[in-house]
This record gives C-alpha cells, sequence and structure tokens, in this order.
C-alpha cells in the first residue's frame, strides 16, 4: 500500500485533516477540532508529546502495520472513549498461522518531495507460536507545490519497527507486541518552528481466556505503556524577521508517558450480547521552553508550558446489543468517567496561580455518557439507523494546564482553565443505505448540539484562555454510493457538508471544511487495477470574526490516477499520478495555508514470498 495513514483517513467520508507540513496530518471529524477527536491504536490511550500537536497518534502506525480503520463518527460507540467528535482506533496487524514462514517488502518513490520508502514484513509460525516483524524507512526532500518549486524547509525522514509474538492453545491466547516510530529533521515552515527528533515507543500484553461456558464469550486483559518525546528549535531560522516572539530563540521540549489497562468481559445469551469494558490510565505529562534572545543585553528566560501533569482516568462502558425482532436491532451504550489530576512542579503551579489566583489547581472530575441505536432492516436490500446519543468529553492536560501555547492556526497564545467542566454533547443521527446487485447508496444526516463548549476566549491583545461557552452546534449530511458499469467497471463517489455556529458569540464555528465531493471509477481485472479519482472542494466563506482569525478559502479541485499489475504470483507494480494537472491549492483546515503537493509520481514495487 502506498498510502500513509493519514491519506487513509482522509478519503472516509466526514474526515478531515489539519495540515501543518508535509508530514503528521491532524485528523478531525465532522467539524470538530483534532482535541475532541479521540485516536488510539487498538484501544490503547497514547498522547502526543508536542504541545504544538506535531507529532499526532496518527503519525505512530504505518501502513504495513494497519489492518483496519475503525472510524465512529459522533459520540454513537462509548467503548473506545468519549469524545464528542468520534474516535479512530487504529487496528494493527497480527501474527498469522496459515504459513511457516512468509513476507513481502515494498520500495518506491514519489516525485512531489523525491519522498523514498521501504516497508518490510516477515511471518513464522510454528505450531501454536507465531510471530510477525516489521520495519519501514521512509525520507522525503523538500516538498514542491504546484506550478511552483519546492518549498524549503519541508524534509523529513523517519523509521518505524513493529515486533509481536502470540501463543495460543484450546482456551488462551497470549500476545506481546513492541510499536516503535522515530523521526527526525521535520520541517514545519507553517509554523515557529521545525522538530529536531518526534520518538514513540508502546509496550503491550494480552491475554485472552475463551472458556467453554454457554454465556461468558471471552475475558480480554490488555496492559501497556507508551513513552512519547518530542524536541523542537527553531535554530536554523531568521528570528529577526518574524512578527512573533522576534529576536527569540526557543527550544522545546515535550514528553508524555502512560500506563494503561484495558480489560472487556464479553457475555452472550440467546439474541443478545453485553461487553463490559474497564479502561483506566495514567498520564504524565510535561513541557518546557526556553526564550534566549540574539540581542546580548537580555537575560535568556525559562517556563513551563506543561507543569508535569499527572492524570489518573478511569471508565467503565457497558455495550448492549440485542435484536428485538427478524428486522430490528438495538444498540444501547452507558460509560461513566472519572479522573483526578494535578500539577507536580511547584514553578508551573507559581504560573498558573499567577492568572488564577487562589483556585485549587488539583482537580477531579467526572462524566456520565449514554448512547443508543436502532437498526431497521426495511426490506433484504434496504436499511435504517435511528441513534442519539448524550456524552461528554473531559478537558485535556492543555485545556486545564496549558501556559503560553501559541497557536499558529489564529495567532494568540492561549493558557488552560483548571476549572473547566466537561464539553458535554447531545447528537441524532438518521441513516439510510440501499444494497443490492453491487449497487449501494448511503445517507446519514446529523446534528450535535454541544453545551459548556471548550473554546479560546480572548482576554486583550494577543492572549486567549480557554473558557466554558453555554452552546455551539454542528449539522451536516454524508453521502455515497457505488454501482457497476458492465462486467468490470465500477463508478463510486461520496461527498459531505457540515454547517457549524457559534451559538453563544453568533458567527460560524471556525475551522470547519467545506462542502466536498469526490468520484471515481474503477476498472478491475484478474491482475490489473485501473482507477481515477476526482475530489472538488468548494470555497468556504463561513468564517469566525469575533473568537478567532480565520480567512475564507478558495475552492479547488484535483485528479488522480492509479494502476496497479500483478506480475506473475509474487510481484506487484503500483503506479500512480497525484494532483494530475499540478494544481496549486490548500485545505481550509491547512495552518498558514500550507498548500498540498503538486503533481506527484508514484512509483512501488512490492515483492512478496
Amino acid at each position: 500500500r502506498v498510502l500513509t495513514t493519514t491519506a487513509l483517513i482522509d478519503r472516509a467520508e466526514g474526515v478531515s485533516l489539519v495540515r501543518r507540513a508535509n508530514f503528521g496530518q491532524d485528523p478531525a471529524i465532522r467539524g470538530t477540532q483534532p482535541a475532541q477527536v479521540g485516536v488510539v491504536i487498538e484501544g490503547m490511550k497514547i498522547f502526543h508529546a508536542c504541545v504544538d500537536r506535531m507529532d499526532p497518534v496518527t503519525s505512530y502506525v504505518e501502513t504495513e502495520n494497519l489492518q483496519r480503520l475503525e472510524i465512529s463518527r459522533g459520540g454513537f460507540d462509548l467503548t473506545q472513549a468519549s469524545a464528542v467528535g468520534g474516535v479512530i482506533n487504529l487496528v494493527t496487524q497480527k501474527p498469522r498461522f496459515d504459513a511457516a514462514l512468509s513476507g513481502h517488502s515494498q520500495f518506491g518513490i514519489e516525485s512531489a518531495s523525491r519522498h523514498r520508502f521501504s516497508r518490510n514484513v516477515l511471518h513464522l509460525s510454528k505450531g501454536d507460536f507465531a510471530a510477525r516483524g516489521s520495519f519501514s524507512y521512509r525520507r522525503s526532500s523538500d516538498m514542491a507545490a504546484g506550478g511552483r518549486g519546492p518549498i524549503d524547509n519541508t524534509q523529513f525522514a523517519k523509521y518505524n519497527y513493529k515486533l509481536d509474538v502470540v501463543r495460543r492453545s484450546d482456551q488462551h491466547r497470549f500476545e506481546a507486541g513492541v510499536l516503535a516510530d522515530e523521526a527526525w529533521d521535520i520541517g514545519y515552515p507553517a509554523l515557529l518552528m521545525d522538530a529536531r527528533r518526534a520518538s514513540s515507543l508502546l509496550l503491550n500484553a494480552v491475554h485472552e481466556w475463551t472458556p467453554e461456558h454457554p454465556r461468558v464469550h471471552s475475558l480480554q486483559t490488555k496492559l501497556y505503556v507508551s513513552d512519547v518525546d518530542h524536541w523542537m528549535d527553531d535554530e536554523h531560522r531568521d528570528v529577526t524577521q518574524r512578527q512573533v516572539m522576534r529576536d527569540m530563540n526557543m527550544p522545546m521540549q515535550g514528553q508524555t508517558r502512560t500506563w494503561g489497562l484495558l480489560q472487556t468481559l464479553s457475555l452472550s445469551a440467546h439474541r443478545q450480547t453485553l461487553r463490559v469494558i474497564l479502561d483506566a490510565y495514567q498520564l504524565q505529562a510535561f513541557a518546557d521552553m526556553e526564550m534566549i534572545s540574539v540581542l546580548p543585553d537580555v537575560s535568556p528566560m525559562y517556563l513551563l508550558n506543561l507543569a508535569d501533569v499527572n492524570r489518573r482516568h478511569a471508565a467503565l462502558t457497558a455495550d448492549y446489543q440485542r435484536t428485538l425482532t427478524q428486522r430490528l436491532e438495538a444498540r444501547v451504550n452507558i460509560r461513566v468517567d472519572r479522573i483526578a489530576q494535578n500539577l507536580q512542579d511547584p514553578v508551573g503551579r507559581q504560573q498558573l496561580s499567577a492568572t488564577w489566583g487562589s483556585e485549587d489547581l488539583d482537580k477531579r472530575l467526572g462524566a456520565r455518557s449514554m448512547s443508543m441505536m436502532l437498526s431497521y432492516a426495511q426490506n433484504t436490500v434496504s436499511s435504517w439507523t435511528f441513534a442519539w446519543s448524550n456524552n461528554a468529553r473531559l478537558p485535556t492536560p492543555l485545556e486545564s494546564y496549558g501556559f503560553f501555547l501559541f497557536n499558529p492556526a489564529d495567532g494568540y497564545f492561549y493558557t488552560g482553565k483548571p476549572s473547566l467542566r466537561p464539553e458535554q454533547s447531545q447528537q441524532m443521527e438518521i441513516g439510510w443505505q440501499y444494497e443490492r446487485e453491487g449497487r449501494r447508496v448511503s445517507l446519514r444526516l446529523y446534528d450535535n448540539r454541544m453545551s459548556d463548549y471548550i473554546v479560546g476566549v480572548v482576554q486583550e491583545s494577543i492572549f486567549k484562555t480557554y473558557q466554558n461557552i453555554d452552546r455551539a452546534r454542528l449539522q451536516g449530511v454524508e453521502l455515497g454510493f457505488g454501482s457497476p458499469i458492465g462486467r468490470s467497471l465500477t463508478l463510486h463517489g461520496d461527498a459531505s457538508y457540515t454547517y457549524g455556529r457559534n451559538e453563544t458569540f453568533e458567527e460560524p464555528l471556525p475551522f470547519v471544511a467545506p462542502l466536498e465531493a469526490r468520484l471515481g471509477l474503477t476498472r478491475e481485472g484478474r491482475r490489473t487495477l485501473f482507477e481515477i479519482n476526482s475530489r472538488l472542494v468548494a470555497r468556504q466563506a463561513r468564517i469566525a470574526h469575533r473568537t478567532t482569525l480565520e480567512d475564507e478559502t478558495p475552492a479547488f479541485a484535483v485528479i488522480d490516477l492509479r494502476a496497479v499489475l500483478d506480475v506473475g504470483d509474487n510481484y506487484r507494480l503500483d503506479v500512480g499520478i497525484d494532483n494530475l494537472f499540478d494544481h496549486y491549492y490548500y485545505e481550509h483546515l491547512s495552518v498558514g495555508n500550507f498548500p498540498n503537493p503538486g503533481r506527484n509520481l508514484r512509483l512501488a514495487l512490492d515483492v512478496g514470498f
């Protein structure tokens, strides 16, 4: 697979990407912001270390390790997290028992940034033991935008490796795994600084028991540890010319440490199932920065952006599903979250006390969430879904305790507020699906009414603090279709639109993606595949004026081509051209209007054995 993980996510209806550079795009769902979206790796919580979100969780899983994406839009599936925007669960590949020795390698290049990559996977198995290992390496030079030359300082390099082992018996299955990602020399021309190094490590151990019991289906226990570190600086920037923090170098470092437990009990009876999930973790988050003036008479300064936050989070979720009739199924989720959090660094406590006075910085918060879904099979080819949820999102550590955080998306410095209340959301969705003889149509309408919405509110000049505001609302529609044309051709497409409004300040919600549509044609043979895909994005003129600085973005359209050829049993050639007409464009969610790549020739060779 040539595409990156974020490119695969971007193909999903209702999902947009916040683009800060040629690396590490951040997903947003249905007009919500990345902080309102939960991104987990098989349910495990792993947190970015960079206060500017240069290292989103999606950058830690490469495509050779990805088995599937589980995207929950909205707050209806509470089993992974309680997030008002939705949850993206990255499910990774596991060892197989079907061959004693197998594997494959992929080598490729992309022309727009001279992106070279190599992906390698090896499977081993013997009896009831199996192992899988992978290693990938990627290096990119400066990226060229449409119709223009390379953009300076858009390079990156990284490697990723994963190792999993499995031992199984009649009623027990043991797994252990390690996932590591190391990136360096990452340019961010739209931000104030560049990433010198981004490092992540995830260790996990799993035991699953499947007893011979009529009601108990399985009991799974998962333990995990994650370490994430991030270093950034502006050593190679001319700080004397910029408008923000002029004449000052600002090296920054961040880290997160997470220890977690996931335990899932699955029960079943006649026409019904129940899963009870215990989700507990402890997070340590720290970030600091130096401010070193290039002027000899100015003394250096030091501050803590996250002053050693300690957060203990426990959640209990019940997921009940029942077949009511031959045509009607019901699903109910109930979730209870509790956190206790504090600042452990005395200097950081003094910093926030200067803003909030005698307010207690040690906080305990709770949230209760519930969702219900009905699925009705109208006949053998069409069905309806009706969903409702009342859920809450707890404030992030940055929203609670962040200090002097510059947001390049709107140009303000943010400070957290320890007394933030959980964000509340009431959502409804109606969906219709039709599928017959290869033809399919899907339609979803949704409404998301939020209260105690967490947003930055201007205090003075260029400074904001996170606050709860009364009301905000998101409404939208998503449409998808596919239809065979003849024996080997398929026409497919989708469209999505979200309307967002800040009802407290009576203006549009900021950073909501505009109307978008995709249309494609695929021809698939026994050993070949040809695709032509188009993407059309409308102008976004609904922008915020009172609460943030946002600009309108123009419409654009791009066309991509792809061809896949199987050569023998063990070789596959994958060729593609993205942005065929070399159009210069940028997304509404691109920070600083950072452009997408220009015409990009992709070439990859897969070799298997």
